[in-house]
């Protein structure tokens, strides 16, 4: 360190919490501030590459900012930043007052309210989804935390079979799938189908991975592992891993440092702390009352009265799936008068 210090032209502080928060890195910086403490001679070169706040002596330099620019304007702002010289601009601007021509987008603009353009989501919009707000917006501040650390923070949702995990997280993509370039739905009911269906989505319709042709499932596996470490603006959803086989196996195809958004559906309750659990419950016994309520009338059909029901709400313990169910058979069988689970009809 001693003798690259004293014989390097520059030096290259590339700023980040970590690397603020290291032991050995503020004499590497210091000893080149302190030969050029007016940048004049620009010793020392500050590259940002995460939000954070450096101290009061790196404060009054010039940073060469990258912490949100993609890879390839990243390395020309790089370049153009480590060039000595006066930066003069290629073109002459306009005079003031002189109207400005707006140029064609890189990429037309996605259509408001449509999927992006690479999508798999199973599960079309839910127009009966009733509640969960308050679950909806604990996974959005988990993944939000997340990406301002520009590491991705898995967020796990579970409890009971049947609560309502897989559809509040498929509510979740239809509601924010305008803040993502990629949604990705994987089927997880154990190991094996957790790395064919995680290679699949190199396919020609989803990620269109060249690597697809590759008879080997670990050349597959590696290419979209690629392709998640070289993007961003991804949504990545493993469902129903109910095993800690399944966990693990999650957790080796998405290594610390993407720049994306993980969200898993488990039956387990306790996790580790990389995971942000958001715990879900049945519903409360208004929510319930209110999908039934709702799922049960049509145009032409309105299935038994306010108590009645409650009282379905309640003998079925606002259960989310066994509700469900219980107002598809009112409907297929137009049934008006309903009974407890004792067979005793219901007061209208």
């Amino acid at each position: 360190m001693q003798q690259a210090v004293t014989d390097a032209k520059r030096t290259i502080a590339v700023l980040s919490p970590h690397y603020l928060a290291a032991e050995f890195t503020q004499p590497e910086w210091a000893s080149a501030f302190a030969l050029d403490p007016t940048g004049k001679n620009r010793k020392l070169i500050l590259v940002r590459v995460s939000p954070c706040d450096p101290p009061g002596l790196l404060v009054p330099l010039v940073q060469i900012r990258l912490e949100d620019l993609d890879e390839a304007n990243a390395k020309n702002k790089l370049l153009e930043g480590v060039q000595d010289g006066r930066a003069k601009p290629d073109v002459s601007p306009k005079f003031p007052g002189t109207a400005t021509v707006l140029t064609e987008p890189a990429s037309k603009p996605r259509f408001p309210g449509s999927p992006p353009p690479i999508w798999n989501v199973p599960y079309p919009p839910n127009p009966y989804f009733t509640g969960r707000a308050e679950h909806l917006s604990e996974i959005q501040k988990a993944l939000a935390n997340g990406a301002m650390a520009a590491v991705t923070q898995p967020t796990a949702v579970h409890g009971l079979g049947g609560i309502g995990k897989t559809q509040l997280v498929s509510q979740f993509t239809w509601l924010y799938r305008g803040e993502y370039d990629a949604v990705l739905w994987v089927n997880s009911d154990s190991p094996a189908m957790i790395m064919r269906n995680f290679a699949a989505l190199g396919a020609p319709e989803m990620l269109r991975l060249p690597e697809l042709t590759d008879e080997k499932l670990d050349s597959r596996i590696s290419a979209v592992k690629l392709w998640l470490r070289t993007h961003q603006r991804w949504l990545l959803i493993f469902d129903s891993a109910d095993s800690w086989d399944c966990i693990e196996t999650i957790r080796g195809l998405t290594p610390p440092g993407l720049l994306g958004h993980i969200i898993i559906t488990s039956r387990i309750a306790e996790w580790p702390v990389a995971f942000s659990p958001v715990v879900v419950d049945t519903l409360s016994e208004k929510e319930a009352v209110e999908f039934l309520t709702r799922r049960t009338t049509t145009h032409n059909f309105t299935a038994g009265t306010n108590d009645q029901v409650i009282q379905v709400a309640q003998t079925l313990g606002c259960l989310p799936l066994a509700l469900e169910q219980a107002a598809a058979y009112i409907l297929r069988h137009r049934i008006k008068q309903f009974r407890t689970a004792t067979n005793t009809p219901v007061s209208p």
